[in-house]
């Protein structure tokens, strides 16, 4: 069966944007959600666009928004964002000293973060369950940016996650 999958921009009251899209004669509408992280001098946000319900069920029929990650397709974005200045961090497939440590052909979204002070590290995915389907990167806090990105690790992730309690 040939289905046909329409895109189309959906603006919500509080502008921001979702997607809209039908397949099979069925309209899903995507939804945003979105996470505060205070860092202490600074806060970090994830925002998550993402279908519910029952979107995994036409997995086959629905467009590969992010190629290359193996998670759910539900998923339209994920990205952290600097509350404040706007500031969006960088993809851990765009950071030049990270993409060599990354498998080949995935695509690396940000899945969670933990920070304190300046110090920064989020816990990118690649979907699946498997060695190299995360990636932990360090940044550091400077003026309304994250620099000096560099591969960190699970242990390093759980030793911040332990020292903010």
């Amino acid at each position: 069966m040939k289905t046909i999958a329409t895109l189309f921009l959906v603006l919500l009251a509080l502008n921001v944007s979702a997607i809209e899209i039908t397949i099979g004669g069925k309209k899903y509408v995507s939804d945003i959600s979105k996470k505060e992280i205070d860092c202490g001098y600074f806060k970090l946000e994830i925002s998550e666009d993402s279908f519910g319900g029952d979107f995994w069920k036409v997995d086959n029929s629905a467009p590969d928004f992010i190629p290359g990650f193996m998670g759910p397709s539900e998923i339209v974005s994920k990205e952290v964002i600097l509350v404040g200045s706007g500031y969006k961090v960088p993809k851990a497939n765009e950071i030049q000293n990270v993409v060599n440590s990354l498998k080949k052909g995935r695509t690396y979204i940000p899945s969670d973060l933990v920070c304190q002070n300046e110090k920064v590290i989020i816990a990118y995915w690649a979907g699946g369950n498997c060695v190299g389907c995360e990636a932990f990167v360090s940044f550091m806090h400077d003026n309304g940016k994250l620099i000096n990105p560099e591969i960190s690790s699970y242990k390093a992730y759980k030793e911040l996650e332990e020292f903010k309690k």
